[in-house]
């Protein structure tokens, strides 16, 4: 998984997954779009960024590369519209 604390990751961002996997298996992702996830509780106005561990978070990394994935619609939906990379 991504990770924002490695700037290395930050050119190779091109999508969410939609579930968790082990090396070698196929990922299925989205790039672009709504994505639903009933267990998020986003808070509407401020953008998500990828995280640690491929986790996405509201608060944006203080070292490492800042990645914006999308902004909420919902607190349980985003939108993804992923961001050119910021390294800090």
């Amino acid at each position: 998984y991504a990770d924002c604390s490695n700037p290395a990751h930050g050119s190779a961002i091109a999508g969410v997954s939609l579930q968790a996997v082990s090396a070698g298996q196929l990922l299925g992702a989205q790039y672009l779009g709504e994505l639903e996830e009933l267990s998020w509780n986003w808070i509407i106005g401020q953008p998500v960024y990828l995280g640690t561990l491929g986790q996405l978070t509201q608060t944006p990394p203080a070292t490492g590369i800042i990645v914006e994935i999308g902004r909420p619609i919902t607190a349980t939906r985003l939108l993804i519209d992923i961001q050119p990379t910021l390294y800090l």
